[in-house]
């Protein structure tokens, strides 16, 4: 509920909100620079600065969804979604 109630503050509260989006920022760039460091680019499904938006967003949204309906997102679910991000291309 904390969580929830956090979000529908933010949303509704501009100051909030570029807080957020200033913070999201840079935990992004802190990401993408160890991404950076710790795989070459080509092992990447895509440029490390979308790789990192996309799992924050994929986290985001299943831990979401698992609270909500747990019984549609259980362990087995949320192990796909990263694995198929892992594979090798």
């Amino acid at each position: 509920m904390g969580r929830l109630t956090g979000l529908a503050y933010t949303l509704a509260n501009e100051a909030m909100r570029e807080q957020v989006a200033k913070i999201t920022a840079d935990s992004y760039e802190i990401g993408e620079q160890w991404l950076r460091t710790v795989a070459k680019k080509e092992e990447f499904p895509m440029p490390p600065a979308e790789f990192v938006r996309v799992l924050h967003a994929m986290i985001e949204g299943l831990v979401l969804q698992r609270l909500l309906t747990p019984e549609l997102i259980p362990d087995k679910v949320i192990r796909a979604a990263f694995t198929a991000l892992a594979m090798k291309r």
